[in-house]
């Protein structure tokens, strides 16, 4: 439903009053019934303006969410590194992740591609939990059809990313997001945070490939 506005997306961004919730008709991505797609701006401190696009359909009952930049993509990529300790109040912070960020967990060997959670507005909680949920409710897990190694691989797995969002291992959230569009928040600022490292980095020619940008033409314009 979010994809069938997406041709309203820049011009939602410049309308939209904040605080005001704009209604657009869509199609459930589930059934493809009648839904109206609700679009709402965030304004996220030492950010940007972000969209928040949410459907709810009556008639299958799926609810989507998801979040998108009010703005373009920037100029340099951006890397955010989170210490997941008990120090660094990592399970509150406010996270954007955009849907070509990709997410990792260096210590657990966790590599989420863009597609794999897609856009997310959540804390960075939230974010491990969506991960956790979704990779528990794989069909895989409960098929008698698969190898029972691999499945007790996978259980491992989970067993060690709940411990982490329990706070029982240490780890580092690490986002990497070739549009510079996703945030991790930072509860020092405008100080420099000691548990949360950006860095920004120039994107890779197979980055601008898949973002489009290198079918952008600036010459003969003005």
């Amino acid at each position: 439903a979010a994809a069938a506005a997406a041709g309203a997306e820049g011009e939602a961004s410049s309308e939209i009053q904040p605080d005001e919730v704009l209604h657009i008709p869509s199609n459930c991505p589930g059934c493809m019934g009648e839904v109206q797609c609700q679009i709402k701006p965030i304004n996220i401190p030492y950010f940007k303006d972000v969209l928040i696009y949410a459907t709810s359909c009556d008639a299958c009952g799926l609810r989507t969410n998801e979040v998108r930049s009010g703005g373009a993509i920037e100029e340099q990529g951006v890397r955010y590194k989170l210490t997941l300790n008990a120090e660094s109040d990592w399970k509150s912070r406010d996270v954007l992740k955009s849907p070509q960020c990709e997410l990792h967990v260096p210590e657990l060997d966790l590599e989420c591609t863009p597609s794999t959670l897609g856009g997310a507005f959540t804390t960075a909680e939230g974010l491990l939990q969506q991960i956790y949920d979704q990779l528990s409710a794989n069909p895989f897990m409960h098929s008698e059809d698969s190898a029972t190694a691999d499945q007790r691989s996978m259980q491992k797995f989970l067993l060690e990313l709940q411990r982490v969002i329990d706070g029982e291992r240490d780890a580092t959230l690490v986002l990497e997001d070739p549009t510079g569009n996703s945030y991790v928040q930072d509860l020092y600022a405008p100080d420099p945070d000691p548990y949360l490292v950006k860095e920004h980095f120039e994107r890779t020619e197979d980055q601008k490939e898949e973002l489009g940008l290198n079918d952008i033409r600036t010459e003969n314009y003005s």
